[in-house]
């Protein structure tokens, strides 16, 4: 075997070691952007603690297989996988967001396609995750949801006294005119 293709084959086991059993990922078309766009996308995901890797095209499909994804999307220009971190999984719509702000601050680039947990998801569908709020996010709502009828109830509680303190204010003054 030539040099060549086992430096291939070792780049493609080393991404697909970076995945769980249900990978979640998203490939990036990044053609025009320049080296220092590309860092700074790459430093960005690092704080999420995901990386972006640049791969060929064909390594492209060939990693999307051996985590038996098919696809018969041919890709085109300069493409990155996204790899989200294995310690924390949920850093996924996070670091899709990090991508698509990016995307629109430099106004190019896309997304070819995605991954979410081993089903092939379009750059529409990869896009429209990405809006949906965090993990934090969400909890946040849920705990205001659930806090709204008790701070409900507790105003009610509070306007007792106060109206009849207020009532009593009333009659004072109204003895006293």
């Amino acid at each position: 075997m030539s040099k060549n293709i086992n430096i291939k084959k070792e780049i493609v086991s080393e991404v697909i070691s970076q995945f769980d059993k249900s990978p979640s990922t998203a490939v990036l078309n990044y053609t025009s952007y320049t080296s220092n766009q590309i860092n700074e996308l790459r430093g960005l995901l690092f704080d999420q603690g995901s990386k972006l890797k640049i791969v060929k095209n064909t390594l492209v499909k060939k990693i999307l297989g051996h985590l038996d994804v098919d696809t018969d999307q041919e890709f085109s220009g300069q493409n990155a996988i996204l790899i989200p971190s294995k310690e924390m999984p949920e850093n996924f719509i996070p670091s899709l967001k990090i991508i698509f702000e990016f995307i629109k601050k430099a106004e190019k680039g896309k997304v070819s396609i995605g991954v979410l947990n081993g089903e092939i998801i379009t750059g529409k569908q990869v896009e429209a995750l990405s809006k949906l709020p965090t993990r934090q996010e969400l909890l946040g709502q849920v705990v205001y949801g659930l806090m709204s009828p008790i701070r409900g109830f507790a105003y009610t509680m509070n306007e007792i006294p106060s109206k009849f303190v207020r009532v009593l204010g009333g009659i004072r003054d109204s003895k006293e005119a």
